[in-house]
Order: structure tokens, then sequence, then C-alpha cells
């Protein structure tokens, strides 16, 4: 079974065109530098970012650029939450690490962290959920010298707006968590919209996050399985696979230079999207990149050395991210129907637990004690050093009503009728 590819856009004028309403679709793949132009336009600042980076900066975190005019904490406030981060940060990982759908106690000064700062997270809550762009400077033509977001700003502001979630599933409120994890996917979106590779790679780190709190979720998570199953993030790694040759290439002696490697490029990824991710090694991304250059004469060592180490590793992990989000979507599929029952239970099986990331292998589901959900046998390495999603979900059990005591009945003492008046 193969998988599908993203689509790849020919057209410059289809490039150009403005989005049609809908979900949310990954960039195109270039064919030359000038459709590359057209399909990442110089863009400034939204209003929404530098919101975002004001009331960022008040908590602490700093999410602007290096830029005197944009709002940056003060030394003091930035040392203060150093430590509130890195608590938050370890709490969310063990719990996420954690295969339950439980949400245990908050390591000391998380709670307070949260809820010192309530209001201005409330606001930025409501701002990444809503409907008002988020998206940030944006110059190609400046080659690798064009602007890129504070990637370590948002990836901190991330793990504060998952950290507030699973502090909401534990105190009761999994809607309100429900709306942290689509502004946070929001944000995932707009990173991945960028042609650098490096955004990417964030952007797939960060919806982790957003992942391994669907799993602990309560409420029915409606239209994420959906969501999960296009794999619109994968699909935007991929075109900036594609598209990384075009970025360096603003000399026009380069250009030629630049159009191997994108062609390269292309015919590497058809290689490897043509094959079961579960297959994947370094070996055989290494012999696809032989494949893909093979023919290109004088250039072929050069290609052969753009499987370098980072991009092997980003391609193993990504195949890692495509797992965690088809179990994410089987663990939400099983929570709408254990909604949808009337005694709140568990499914009793799943319909389709063939994996279409790994072609022929299949979960396993079980209604026993709870929810038992796992992908038996090897599967492609997470991160070395971030969020690690559990190849398993243990869904509690629903609780057994405690029955209302049954009250005697009182016991009803005839009334005597009333006697008649006398004369009458």
């Amino acid at each position: 079974m193969k998988r599908a590819a993203p689509a790849v856009v020919l057209s410059a004028s289809l490039l150009a065109a403005a989005p049609t309403a809908g979900p949310w679709e990954p960039p195109p793949v270039a064919v030359s530098r000038e459709t590359f132009e057209v399909s990442y336009p110089k863009a400034t600042v939204s209003a929404a970012v530098l919101t975002l980076e004001t009331l960022s900066a008040a908590l602490g975190n700093d999410m602007s650029p290096e830029d005197p005019e944009r709002p940056h904490p003060t030394a003091e406030a930035a040392n203060a939450v150093r430590s509130s981060i890195s608590a938050l940060s370890s709490w969310l990982r063990h719990e996420l690490e954690e295969p339950g759908d439980k949400v245990g106690a908050s390591g000391p000064g998380v709670a307070e962290f949260l809820t010192a700062n309530a209001s201005t997270i409330d606001k930025i809550v409501s701002l990444v959920a809503g409907n008002q762009e988020i998206a940030w400077d944006l110059d190609v033509a400046r080659g690798i010298d064009a602007p890129l977001p504070n990637l370590l700003g948002v990836t901190r502001l991330q793990r504060i707006l998952a950290a507030q979630a699973l502090h909401d599933i534990r105190n009761g409120d999994p809607y309100e968590a429900l709306t942290i994890v689509d502004g946070m996917w929001r944000i995932c979106e707009a990173l991945a919209a960028r042609p650098e590779l490096i955004t990417q790679v964030i952007a797939l780190q960060q919806a982790r996050y957003a992942e391994g709190i669907l799993r602990k979720v309560s409420a029915p998570a409606y239209g994420w399985s959906e969501r999960l199953r296009e794999e619109g993030l994968y699909h935007a790694l991929l075109a900036a696979l594609q598209n990384d040759p075009w970025i360096s290439a603003t000399d026009p002696n380069r250009a030629e230079h630049a159009a191997i490697r994108a062609r390269v490029s292309r015919r590497f990824v058809d290689g490897l999207i043509a094959e079961s991710a579960c297959g994947w090694s370094r070996e055989a991304i290494a012999h696809e990149w032989e494949v893909a250059g093979s023919g290109e004469g004088a250039l072929e060592e050069d290609i052969t050395a753009m499987a370098s180490d980072e991009i092997v590793d980003m391609l193993l992990r990504s195949n890692r991210f495509l797992l965690d989000s088809e179990m994410t979507a089987l663990v939400v599929e099983a929570r709408i129907d254990k909604a949808a029952d009337r005694d709140g239970r568990w499914p009793e099986k799943l319909p389709n637990l063939e994996s279409s990331v790994c072609p022929g292998r299949f979960y396993t589901y079980r209604r026993a004690g709870g929810a038992n959900l796992d992908f038996p046998g090897a599967v492609p390495r997470g991160d070395r050093d971030s969020l690690a999603l559990p190849m398993s979900f243990r869904g509690a059990p629903t609780p057994t009503p405690t029955p209302t005591p049954t009250q005697p009945r009182p016991v009803l003492t005839p009334t005597p009728p009333a006697h008649r008046l006398l004369g009458r």
C-alpha cells in the first residue's frame, strides 16, 4: 500500500492564486526559483504575532526576534520565569509520556505560575484560537539571511499553553483544554507554512504536545481525527525538503546547481513515499539519495552529501510523528464512541486497526478494565531530547455508579372519617 504524495503545483499562476476556504494546506513544491518566490511572497509580521510577542514578554518569555523595537521581557522577568518553564516542561514530559489518560499533580511552582499569569494566558489563548492570521516576517529574496521567527521563544510559549491545557484537564475543564490545543495547532501550521526546514522540525516537535494532550482530554474532540489523518504538517516538511535548494539560489551562477538539487530532492521524496514509512532506515534513506542522484554527472558526489545525519534523523523522526498522529486519531475516535454510549463505556471494538503508516501491521485494542490500545513491534524512534509519545494508551474504566440507598416507604395511617354534625 503506497502513501499518497503531497500535491505538486507546477503552474506559477496557480501558485499565486489566493487560498480558498477549507482545511489548512501545506505549501506547494516549487519547480524553479521563480515559482518558489511566488509561493512565498515577501510579508511582514502580522498584528496577531506582535500582540503575542507583547503578551509573551509579560510572562517573562522572549518570543521576539533580535530587534530592539520589538517587545522583550526585562532580564529580571526572564530570569524569574526560567525555573517555572523548566518545571512545567518536566511535568509535561512526564505526564504525556505516560500511557494512562489521567493527569497527575504538577510539580512545585507550576500551578502557582499558571495561576499568577492566568489573565495573560487567557488573552493568548483567545488570540491563537481565534481567526486572526499568525505569520512572521518572510523575505526569501534574502536567501540564507532571510528573517526567522524566534523559534526558542515560540517553543516556550507552546509549552506554557500545553501546561495550561493539562492543568485545565486535571481541574475538570476539558473543553477549555481543547480550545488551547486548537490554538497550539494553529501556531504549528503557521510555522509549517514557511519554507525553512528548521521551522518544519520545530512545528512537528510542538505538534506532539498537542497530540499528547488530545490523548488525555476526556471530552470528545470532534474533527480532530480527520485533522490528524490528513498529515498536513508531515507533507509540509516534505515540501520544504524539496524546496530547500531554492533558498540559497539567490546567486544566478548557482541557479543551475540549485535546479539539479531540487530535481534530485523531488525524486528522492517520490522514492520514499512509495514505501512504508516503517521500513525506512539509515541505509534505505542513503540508498534513495544515491538512486535519486544517479545520472547527474559531476554533481553526484555533492548530491550524496545531501544525505547528512541531520536530514536522516529528521526523516526518521517524521515517521514516528506519523505513528503518533495515527494512534492519537484512534484514541480520539474511541473517545467519541465512548461519549455516544448511553452508559459512557469505551467501545467494544474499533472498526479498522490496520495502520496506514505501516501497511500490513495492526494496532491491538481490547476493552478490559478500560481501553487498551497498543502498536506492537518495532517503531521508528522519536526525538532523543524531546517529547516521545508512547505507542500505547490506557483509558480508565468507566466509574461504576454508586447506588442510591433505597428509603423505606412510609407507613400511612388511615384517617378516620369526620363526625357528622348532630341534627343534620
